[in-house]
């Protein structure tokens, strides 16, 4: 995953709190301002008036991928703040959030998703 703010909270440790809490209030803004541009689009089609809409059921596809994943990142960001702010200033001493990690461990895998099922060659 590509995401600089995202890099700026994984090195957070080399940093300051101020920083990490900089870096993850940058993220929070990215999420709103992301999701202005997904309602607008979205208002757009219901006026009638999207850009593209002979594509519109295949955009609402994606459209709520964004505005799903631009929750989580927005969700993510109100809950690393407070962790953050809970912190000491020295950041090499602030304890891990064991409770993520074992919620972590419990997650159910899935049973894996043949990616080329359904997508063979005509011909």
């Amino acid at each position: 995953m590509e995401f600089e703010q995202g890099l700026k909270v994984f090195f957070a440790d080399h940093g300051s709190k101020q920083t990490a809490l900089a870096a993850v209030r940058s993220i929070r803004a990215w999420a709103e301002r992301r999701n202005a541009e997904n309602v607008a689009v979205a208002r757009s089609y219901l006026a009638g008036q999207g850009p593209f809409p002979e594509r519109a059921a295949v955009l609402t596809l994606m459209g709520r991928f964004m505005v799903d994943f631009v929750d989580m990142v927005a969700a993510w960001a109100d809950w690393a703040t407070t962790v953050i702010e809970a912190w000491p200033d020295d950041l090499r001493l602030a304890e891990p959030e064991w409770s993520v990690w074992e919620e972590t461990a419990r997650h159910e895998l899935p049973e894996p998703v043949d990616a080329g099922a359904g997508m063979r060659r005509s011909g």
